[in-house]
């Protein structure tokens, strides 16, 4: 939801000490009867406060840049996974490759 940035689970694992922020932060966002309605409703009136934070379009360049990085990043991971995973293989033989 773009009125609570905090509410990421990375965010909770790496500081549970912000907690008390968060919940601070978006209790006004807080509602029963979960929908798309509500979602909607909560949604426009985050937008309309007036301390509400937007984040600026990015452009091509930056979006296309951003998709060059991510998927660099996926292939250097497979990469590792395959070398690592060969190397587990081979040593069920009793051959060390590295």
């Amino acid at each position: 939801m773009p009125g609570c940035p905090l509410l990421g689970s990375g965010d909770r694992e790496a500081r549970p000490h912000r907690a008390a922020d968060r919940t601070r932060l978006c209790e006004a966002f807080v509602k029963r009867q979960k929908n798309d309605l509500s979602d909607a409703e909560a949604i426009c009136e985050a937008a309309q406060r007036p301390t509400m934070r937007f984040v600026a379009v990015k452009s091509e360049a930056k979006q296309a840049s951003a998709v060059i990085f991510r998927t660099r990043d996926i292939l250097v991971g497979q990469r590792t996974q395959l070398i690592n995973a060969t190397g587990g293989h081979l040593s069920e033989y009793g051959l060390i490759a590295f």
